[in-house]
């Protein structure tokens, strides 16, 4: 398994070869709103019109000079049309119902232009015998709303408690008179509007709105929270944000991958920083995830004065090698020494790690814990059921200061040497 220092990337192009580790897509920030338009039944033979509207969230200015699309779909805005930098307009086609009763139609508009290329639009329209009578669709008339928001939903990357994640929305002012945003509320104190103030929202023009999330909750939940904005005289616009949770450590080993498709050695030294140790589990419905809000193991580490240092990080295929050395009280008092163990996470193509193995690489000696133990069980009889009651040490916090006392006691008797204890943190 080779180390990240000696050839970073020639690792970082195995992964990428093996698409694990994807280029970052770009943030398309030229936009067709809405991205889809499914505008029902109409008589086999009808023409009628969709409409959409181009947004330019750019600094450049946008043009549109035709569509690639079936014969059906026609633009019916004059072309060329620019978008000037941080505008909206809208884009009127007209889409013809294939005269074969009962066919449906799928097409994929592609714009043509500066700026659009990367744009697709897609209409679904079904064709109904002549003679029915239908109500006229409404999914064009979405697209003239007063005022709407780009994307209604955000899908944020995987965060850990406390880590933050954003995105761009865009509020379009759609309408045929100015509009005043005077509020945008979330619904809980994790999500923020960093850059939110009210303004005054011109005809086809479009504010961008930075949206921050932070994670919160259970490990391996879905995080779902809401955005809403409001608009005097208009009905109110929600946004959905939607980010799963992740554990602390599969959040680094992320950041590691990212760091190494950029060969930024200054972030991969970051991820050697002391941190508090992170116990893995067995979570429901299945895969690792952390207890680190709490629980026995977190608390016992902290009555134990325990740190841990990620001593290094090495990839290897769909694997991320981390040497973990943890030190606390009860390995200073019984060994004078920290224990390693390289912690070997195995994650897939979506950078969600799959499984986590572990491997001591330096553990205690167990004959100087059964020398301390038949010492504590002759000076304080039941000490042995009392610290290892299942034949093993239980990181149970009520103990931890009945070990301290108990191994300070029998370094004393055997005149070991004193050990400077961590200090509380």
């Amino acid at each position: 398994m080779a180390d990240h220092r000696f050839d970073t990337a020639a690792v970082a192009l195995c992964l990428v070869m093996l698409g694990l580790l994807a280029p970052a897509a770009h943030g398309g920030e030229v936009h067709v709103v809405p991205s889809g338009l499914d505008l029902g039944e109409w008589p086999a033979g009808r023409v009628t019109e969709a409409a959409a509207w181009i947004v330019n969230a750019t600094d450049t200015t946008a043009r549109v000079t035709g569509i690639e699309a079936t014969p059906a779909v026609k633009l019916a805005t004059a072309v060329p049309l620019s978008i000037p930098p941080h505008a909206a307009r809208p884009l009127k086609l007209t889409v013809r119902a294939d005269p074969r009763a009962g066919d449906r139609l799928r097409a994929s508009v592609r714009f043509t232009g500066t700026g659009v290329e990367s744009l697709r639009l897609t209409i679904t329209l079904a064709s109904a015998h002549p003679d029915l009578r239908l109500a006229p669709a409404t999914a064009g008339d979405d697209a003239w709303a007063p005022v709407r928001v780009a994307p209604h939903w955000l899908d944020l990357p995987a965060a850990a408690p406390g880590e933050r994640r954003q995105a761009t929305v865009w509020l379009i002012n759609t309408g045929r008179r100015d509009l005043d945003v005077i509020a945008a509320r979330g619904t809980c104190g994790c999500v923020e509007l960093p850059d939110f103030s009210p303004r005054r929202l011109e005809r086809d023009r479009v504010m961008p709105v930075t949206i921050a999330m932070l994670g919160k909750g259970a490990i391996g939940q879905l995080q779902v929270k809401h955005v809403t904005f409001v608009i005097d005289g208009e009905d109110p616009l929600t946004v959905e944000l939607r980010m799963p949770v992740i554990d602390p450590m599969e959040s680094r080993v992320r950041r590691y991958l990212d760091a190494i498709e950029r060969d930024d050695f200054s972030t991969m030294r970051a991820l050697l920083a002391v941190d508090a140790r992170i116990a893995f589990g067995a979570s429901d419905p299945g895969g690792p995830h952390t207890r680190d809000d709490g629980g026995p193991i977190p608390t016992w580490d902290r009555a134990l004065n325990a740190a841990t240092t990620y001593e290094s990080f090495a990839t290897a295929g769909s694997t991320v090698l981390v040497r973990r050395r943890t030190i606390n009280d009860l390995y200073r008092l019984l060994d004078g020494d920290a224990r390693e163990t390289d912690v070997e996470f195995e994650f897939n193509e979506h950078r969600e790690i799959t499984a986590i193995r572990f491997l001591p690489q330096k553990d205690g000696d167990p004959e100087r814990l059964e020398m301390f133990l038949e010492w504590a069980e002759s000076t304080h009889p039941g000490s042995r059921q009392t610290l290892v009651p299942s034949g093993r040490i239980v990181p149970d916090p009520a103990t931890a200061d009945l070990w301290r006392e108990r191994l300070a006691a029998w370094r004393r008797a055997f005149d070991l040497p004193p050990v400077h204890l961590g200090d509380a943190g």
